[in-house]
């Protein structure tokens, strides 16, 4: 993941997840479901996605088909539910924030869950034998369900500012005559 995207991506989040439940379980309802995967010394997948309950989920990778910034309405609500039962089944919030023997060069997978009330980061770096991997695969088939938009691509026949040429200096003759005494002076000085 390119590295201004990571310090940004929570923000970015924060920014446009909105969420908005019914008043008896706003508090405990998960909101944002946060899945970072950030490599290994192999060929890992590497990419961050925060599906959102409701809002738009956000997703960046830098490997693979996905490279780049993307953005999605909100998915069905029904698989939402049934990732947030997966998350409640394993007691996620209950989980200690390693899951797992740290390796050097594994495959490092984060996850984070929020609601209203409280957030909780897992990490693991062996994901076949955690607890978290039902989740992650959920989560994993949820996002590719969504209608994923390239934020970088053109939209509406609005592309990105390129420019129209190249800036050079145009000096006077007087001008050009002070640079290129300077320069001869500074020649000579160093000789």
């Amino acid at each position: 993941m390119t590295p201004w995207i990571r310090p940004l991506f929570p923000f970015l989040v924060a920014a446009i997840g909105v969420t908005q439940q019914s008043p008896l379980n706003q508090a405990d309802a998960i909101s944002t479901v946060i899945v970072d995967r950030t490599g290994c010394d192999g060929s890992c997948p590497i990419y961050m996605f925060a599906l959102q309950r409701q809002g738009v989920s956000t997703y960046a990778g830098t490997t693979g088909q996905w490279r780049g910034l993307y953005a999605a309405r909100q998915g069905s609500v029904v698989d939402f539910d049934q990732l947030a039962e997966a998350i409640s089944e394993i007691h996620f919030f209950d989980l200690p924030s390693l899951l797992g023997l740290a390796m050097e060069g594994g495959a490092q997978v984060i996850v984070t869950v929020r609601t209203a009330r409280t957030s909780k980061t897992v990490t693991t770096y062996e994901l076949e034998r955690s607890p978290i991997a039902a989740v992650v695969k959920q989560a994993d088939a949820l996002a590719d369900q969504l209608p994923w938009e390239n934020l970088n691509e053109p939209r509406n026949g609005v592309t990105r500012p390129f420019p129209l040429r190249q800036v050079r200096p145009e000096y006077t003759e007087g001008a050009k005559g002070r640079i290129a005494g300077f320069c001869d002076r500074s020649v000579g000085s160093q000789t």
